[in-house]
């Protein structure tokens, strides 16, 4: 297996590995902290008028309507909290794994192929545009020279849920699910083809991707969303069907983002 690097190829193989296909679907709460707490309803005073024969004092609380509370919306402390741990993961996948690493600012490496074809890929700095505030990338494997799985998480804040549904749109073009099926794109020295796209919608982007030149497949397989003020996504690599992997660890990622 070559060294990782900070690259789009990070999730290439090159090794034969044996394959575990045991996926368990693990639930989810959504927490109550790691968000911006709603404003608790106020009460005023009001002037009420006097009446005879009576004494009643000038005036007296009443309740009036409170301003909207805030919008709940993940905060920067608190991104780490929305990706699944290592052990997390693997227990979602029925096994161990050992190796990790993040990153705190997105790729900028450029992806070979047509526009909308590349941007079916980690995106990079130019697809998230200038108006997010917080990054993270997470990285799990088994081991760091052999793995039957590589997953990765990407959690993406903005200020604004609707900077964040805008950028997701940005980065990945609906015009895509019609003209990249069977492209092939290149990341470094390694060759991929885009062998299914399941959607690619305002808020859901899923595709699967494989590596040429491998006697048996080696396929990653791709699910982003955007919720609320994050965008943010996983994909995982392996030997057979990773949809059920793949999409488990993304739903709890969602799971702990506030609607």
């Amino acid at each position: 297996m070559e060294s990782i690097r900070r690259v789009h190829m990070r999730y290439g193989m090159t090794l034969g590995c044996a394959v575990t296909t045991a996926v368990l679907m693990a639930g989810c709460t959504q927490p109550s902290e790691g968000i911006k707490p709603v404003a608790a309803p106020s009460t005023t005073t009001a002037e009420m008028p006097m009446t005879a024969g009576t004494s009643a004092p000038p005036s007296v609380p009443t309740t009036t309507k409170a301003p909207a509370p805030p919008p709940l919306v993940v905060t920067p402390d608190k991104i780490e909290s929305i990706l699944g741990s290592r052990a997390d993961v693997g227990k979602i996948l029925g096994t161990t794994l050992e190796y990790d690493n993040n990153d705190s600012s997105p790729p900028t490496d450029q992806i070979g192929g047509a526009p909308d074809c590349a941007a079916l890929d980690i995106p990079t700095a130019s697809q998230l545009g200038s108006e997010w505030t917080t990054y993270r990338w997470n990285y799990y494997r088994e081991t760091k020279d052999r793995t039957a799985y590589i997953v990765s998480q990407v959690a993406v804040l903005y200020p604004t849920r609707e900077e964040a549904a805008t950028a997701f749109v940005h980065a990945f073009p609906k015009s895509a699910a019609k003209t990249c099926v069977g492209a092939e794109i290149t990341k470094q020295d390694q060759k991929w083809t885009i062998s299914n796209i399941a959607e690619i919608s305002d808020s859901t982007a899923k595709w699967t991707q494989l590596q040429a030149l491998q006697s048996t497949p080696w396929r990653c397989f791709f699910d982003f969303r955007n919720k609320n003020n994050v965008l943010f996504g996983a994909y995982l690599c392996q030997y057979g069907d990773g949809v059920p992997g793949v999409t488990t660890i993304t739903d709890r990622i969602a799971a702990w983002i506030p609607q």
